[in-house]
């Protein structure tokens, strides 16, 4: 069933059924800017995909999100994987809410507007998506973590699991 919403006018998520058959969510969105950007966003491939979306200078390195973790000080981590990926393991303290889900279920984001929000996946598409998803809903300071869970997991860094 469509979601109306202010900033997406129809978004569509997955039946149950389709869930069942392990279809992947699909974002369904009406509007021709956004489409037009998401299709270019797509099209530049995982490698370029985090330079075009707010550009590239709001990065947090993992060391620095793992003191600011470990003193009480971090702003909100955002993981953007499946659940499956999520339960694996993530960041600890990390909020969950996968990016195909950013303009759908903004009430479930537990930051304001102003709010410093990290946001990561596995290598950063997802992520990329989900940045240009909570920039276009009005989040002012959306970064990235550099490396995302790939490196986070390959430097040695604490993982949780719920």
């Amino acid at each position: 069933m469509p979601v109306e919403h202010p900033h997406v006018p129809v978004a569509e998520g997955l039946e149950p059924e389709a869930r069942e058959r392990g279809s992947r969510p699909v974002l369904a969105v009406h509007d021709d800017r956004l489409v037009e950007r998401c299709g270019q966003l797509l099209a530049t491939g995982p490698g370029r995909l985090e330079g075009q979306v707010g550009g590239a200078g709001n990065r947090v390195e993992a060391e620095a999100l793992r003191a600011e973790i470990e003193a009480g000080t971090a702003p909100v981590v955002l993981d953007v994987r499946s659940t499956r990926e999520y339960r694996d393991g993530h960041v600890p303290g990390a909020a969950h809410l996968p990016f195909q889900s950013t303009w759908t279920r903004r009430e479930e984001l537990p930051a304001s507007l102003d709010e410093p929000i990290v946001v990561y996946c596995e290598h950063g598409p997802r992520a990329a998506l989900a940045r240009f998803g909570l920039e276009s809903l009005g989040y002012r300071d959306v970064r990235m973590l550099t490396g995302h869970m790939s490196r986070w997991r390959a430097d040695g860094l604490p993982l949780e699991r719920p």
